[in-house]
């Protein structure tokens, strides 16, 4: 085989269209399919920007922009409840304002344990927190489970009375 053929064959759209016929998927989770806590596991790795993926605010930037996007269609929100959290949010953090923010104060507690003065005590999958933007976004992930009576009413309550009302510090806070 001549060197000219080696190019023309590795150059040919042929067959970069075999090697992508040829994968499996291009979505690792569709691969590895992770229970619920490893999967919970990975996206609070992935989201807190200090970890040492290498991708710093990237994944929870992505992340905001993906919300904004599910509760928006015209108008910042208006597939959202009026006067909700996430209404609320969708009109202060708009894809211009999540872009421009530096999210490099993101920090991901797994399992964080709600408690405060409240006689039940809540763990939701992870709670995020960026004490430089003074946002927190408590994640609930149900990926072949149901989610309680009542659930995420209950941590929305507990998340407004322990982490935003009483501004816990996040250096206080222990995973």
């Amino acid at each position: 085989m001549e060197l000219g053929d080696l190019q023309a064959f590795c150059a040919d759209k042929n067959l970069h269209e075999l090697i992508e016929l040829s994968r499996s998927s291009d979505d690792l989770l569709t691969l590895i399919r992770p229970r619920e806590t490893q999967f919970a596991d990975l996206l609070a790795w992935a989201m807190d920007a200090g970890e040492g993926h290498r991708q710093g605010d990237a994944v929870f930037r992505s992340f905001l922009l993906a919300l904004y996007s599910a509760g928006s269609e015209e108008q910042p929100g208006d597939r959202l409840r009026k006067n909700s959290h996430s209404w609320h949010f969708a009109q202060h953090w708009t894809p211009a304002r999540i872009l421009a923010a530096d999210f490099g104060s993101v920090v991901c507690y797994r399992e964080y344990t709600m408690t405060g003065d409240l006689p039940k005590s809540s763990r939701p999958d992870f709670v995020i927190v960026d004490p430089a933007n003074k946002l927190v976004i408590v994640v609930e992930i149900k990926a072949g489970a149901a989610f309680g009576k009542g659930q995420l009413a209950e941590y929305l309550d507990v998340a407004n009375k322990v982490l935003v009302k009483n501004e816990v510090a996040p250096e206080k806070w222990s995973s």
